[in-house]
């Protein structure tokens, strides 16, 4: 390898290092006192480099966020299909998913807690919180699609998606002194008992598989 060559990759490696120490720092104060009352100058204390190189690095909160969100969802719990898809009853289907969309709250509660009522003071922020609600929602109808012989009702899904939202979630817990584990309890029954309500209204609709039943008498995360 060439000097230049060499030079050229350790200035690289320097360079991802930086930005590295500011993201995690910018995920530290975000976690400690939100978004809005996090300063430029707050993270480059806190990172150990200068003003402007933060702002070399993130020009703007809409460039720093999505590197925030993502150094804090490499390590959560994963929220996909390939959760359901082996299972058949739709009721199977959203409890599988119900367990891991718990699990991913837990996880992002230390920052959400800050974000779902920042997001109406910072576009950033409420842009990529609508992302993941359109994102929830499309898991959700899939979920209960063969209940449905693939067509939900968008409304039980609309239901079903504000009920298991993380600012639901974190409201039961604040305005009803629940754990999180009853509050996991109850939101589960009450979308499995919603989802069932439906189900019984379309009686036509082959309904394979075997009911989640003990899903309603508590939670198992």
């Amino acid at each position: 390898m060439s000097p230049r060559r060499y030079r050229l990759g350790r200035r690289a490696e320097a360079k991802a290092d930086t930005r590295e120490r500011i993201v995690a720092a910018a995920v530290a104060l975000h976690r400690k006192k939100g978004t809005i009352a996090t300063r430029y100058a707050d993270l480059a204390r806190q990172a150990g480099v200068s003003l402007q190189t933060v702002h070399n690095h993130f020009p703007t909160l809409g460039a720093l966020l999505p590197a925030c969100t993502g150094m804090v969802a490499a390590t959560a719990p994963q929220v996909t299909a390939a959760l359901f898809e082996p299972l058949q009853a739709p009721e199977d289907r959203l409890d599988a998913l119900m367990t891991a969309l718990f699990a991913q709250h837990a996880h992002f509660e230390p920052w959400m807690r800050w974000a779902v009522h920042e997001a109406r003071a910072v576009p950033e922020l409420e842009a990529g919180i609508r992302r993941w609600r359109d994102d929830l929602a499309a898991l959700l109808a899939k979920a209960v699609a063969p209940g449905f012989a693939g067509k939900p009702p968008a409304e039980m899904v609309a239901l079903l998606a504000t009920l298991l939202d993380i600012e639901s979630w974190l409201r039961l817990q604040s305005q009803s002194a629940l754990s999180a584990k009853a509050a996991n309890a109850a939101l589960r029954h009450g979308a499995i008992t919603w989802l069932r309500q439906y189900l019984a209204a379309a009686p036509s609709q082959v309904r394979p598989g075997t009911r989640a039943a003990a899903s309603t008498r508590g939670d198992r995360s």
